[in-house]
């Protein structure tokens, strides 16, 4: 049974499909011992807990047990998952495959208890009967399958319950629900019950009614209540349902949740409890008047969370803090004026992080291209041949796998080719060009010494270095290479390379 945490180290809340189990495999291990070893890819540091820890020369698992995960960005941490027990071996495996799928099953798949933090979260339960709390913020759950535990917390939520017998607990509202704050839940079934925290006291039957719209069905719903004939009312509208409840014991509406995609027919008065006052009997009333079809009853004003589809998304960012996903698809996404956590996922994607805030920008599977403007960047290709372009600031670029083309922009960048065939440009400031043995033979195209550029190699790289015609070449000794195109090797000094402490990685 895995325990998580969420502490909301990340501007925007924590999204659980941004656990990406193949940026171990592009990160650099340290701190390796038996009982566990630290992953570090840009601000971000994974420190896994073990038991019976073994690794190879490469500081690569091989063996023992993973008992624990911590996520820690820029410092501060970020989520903890404990109770953990998966073979380390099989982490690594699903890291050089890419295989989050695999990761998180083997994770999440028992009877889990997820909490998370203050802002909006993404967080699932996969399989198992598990606990998820979202605290506030606006978040999405999943409980995927099992018979779960729900509980929405204060915020504007979206609800998935899976299969299974689930329990779903909407919190006190702290003034009367509108469209744009109601919970949502996605695939409301017959088994499910839905709880309103603090119940009250008075009526207590399950009123159905319909009506065209949101602010209609509130205002019927509140004066059923306000009179003291139901304590919970849902309403129809359109293809959806809308559940009212008096949870704070005022005689007014205090809670709705939307049910996607039902009608009246798929509930009853058994569906529904107030905690701790419940219904204590009564009988569902009757239907009246004509539902609208089409409507359209929950839209934000920013989109702070979005999912692509299948297809090939075009996606649009707020002003606000967004996590955009494109999922599968050849996907456009463009990120607003703040911090965006934007990830292609699979697909040929272009990503602009749009024209304000610090940016994390993943490109996921695929030949993506990501475009950075201002602030501190984080840029990461992932797999496939990927193009990147940094912006004005200082930002971290790496390609990860595939054959890829970097160019840093103004700013002191850290650029890192990674894996495969890359050619590399720092653009204006003092950047450092990151080698290791794992590279494969990496071009810089205008390395500077006099602009403040530099070399930096892991940690015990052995290497060697000789002028080739007009280029200086660093060999590895696994025979990855780094050309510094146009560049005399006699003309720099001794500090022109150098093996790095990972302290700004």
């Amino acid at each position: 049974m895995t325990i998580g945490t969420v502490n909301a180290a990340f501007p925007a809340g924590t999204d659980m499909d941004q656990i990406d189990v193949g940026l171990i495999a592009i990160g650099v291990p340290s701190a390796e011992t038996a009982t566990g070893f630290t992953v570090t890819i840009g601000s971000e540091q994974l420190v896994f807990g073990g038991a019976g820890l073994t690794f190879d020369g490469q500081g690569v698992a091989t063996g023992g047990t993973i008992t624990s995960i911590q996520d820690l960005y820029q410092g501060a941490v970020n989520f903890n998952l404990s109770g953990v027990s998966v073979s380390a071996a099989s982490v690594e495996s699903w890291a050089a495959s890419d295989d989050n799928a695999s990761l998180m099953n083997a994770v999440f798949g028992g009877a889990d208890t997820i909490t998370g933090g203050p802002l909006g979260d993404l967080l699932r339960g996969y399989g198992g009967n598990d606990s998820i709390s979202g605290g506030a913020g606006d978040d999405t759950l999943d409980g995927g399958t099992g018979d779960d535990t729900i509980n929405g917390g204060p915020g504007q939520d979206v609800i998935t319950t899976g299969g299974g017998h689930d329990v779903i607990i909407i919190g006190h509202g702290e003034s009367a629900p509108t469209a744009s704050g109601a919970d949502v839940i996605t695939d409301w079934a017959s088994t499910d019950t839905l709880t309103f925290a603090h119940g009250p006291t008075g009526a207590s039957d399950l009123v159905e009614t319909t009506a065209a719209n949101f602010t209609a069905a509130a205002t019927t719903a509140n004066g059923l209540i306000t009179a003291g004939t139901a304590d919970v009312v849902a309403v129809a509208v359109g293809s959806e349902v809308i559940v009212f409840a008096d949870s704070g014991n005022d005689n007014g509406v205090d809670d709705a949740v939307i049910l996607q995609g039902r009608g009246l027919s798929d509930i009853s008065i058994n569906n529904f409890t107030l905690s701790p006052a419940s219904p204590t009997g009564g009988t569902a009333g009757a239907p009246s008047g004509v539902a609208t079809a089409g409507q359209v009853l929950f839209a934000t004003s920013t989109a702070t969370n979005v999912q692509g589809g299948s297809g090939g998304d075009t996606i649009t960012g707020a002003s606000t803090s967004d996590y955009l996903r494109g999922n599968d698809g050849n996907d456009s996404i463009q990120g607003g004026a703040a911090f965006d956590d934007i990830n292609g996922n699979k697909g040929n994607d272009t990503i602009d992080g749009g024209s304000g805030g610090s940016d994390w920008l993943v490109g996921g599977q695929g030949d993506d291209v990501i475009t950075a403007h201002h602030g501190q960047n984080l840029i990461l290709g992932n797999l496939g041949n990927d193009t990147l372009h940094g912006g004005d600031g200082g930002d971290v670029l790496r390609g990860g796998q595939g054959d890829d083309s970097i160019q840093g922009g103004a700013g002191n960048d850290y650029i890192s080719g990674d894996l495969g065939n890359d050619t590399v440009s720092g653009g204006g400031g003092a950047d450092i060009f990151h080698g290791s043995v794992s590279m494969g033979v990496e071009h810089v195209l205008d390395f500077s010494y006099a602009q403040g550029d530099r070399v930096e190699l892991d940690p015990g790289t052995v290497y060697t270095t000789a002028q080739v015609g007009a280029d200086t070449v660093i060999t590895m000794s696994s025979g990855g290479e780094m050309v510094l195109v146009g560049t005399t090797l006699s003309s720099l000094s001794s500090d022109w390379i150098f093996e790095g402490t990972l302290s700004h990685l």
